[in-house]
């Protein structure tokens, strides 16, 4: 999610148009983000959001 919002960031700091892959790989990046959030609220995190060291 990190690198799309720098991306966006980059855009508009240049003030280049958003493409339409810009704004779709963003939604993508929310949408894994707000699973993986939803996991950790619950206590159940899904296997696609755990990365590193998950012994914590």
């Amino acid at each position: 999610m990190v690198n799309e919002l720098t991306v966006l960031e980059t855009a508009i700091q240049n003030n280049n148009t958003l493409t339409q892959t810009s704004v779709s790989g963003l939604q993508s990046a929310l949408l894994s983000f707000q699973t993986c959030w939803a996991g950790v609220k619950t206590d159940t995190i899904p296997d696609a959001c755990k990365t590193g060291d998950t012994s914590k």
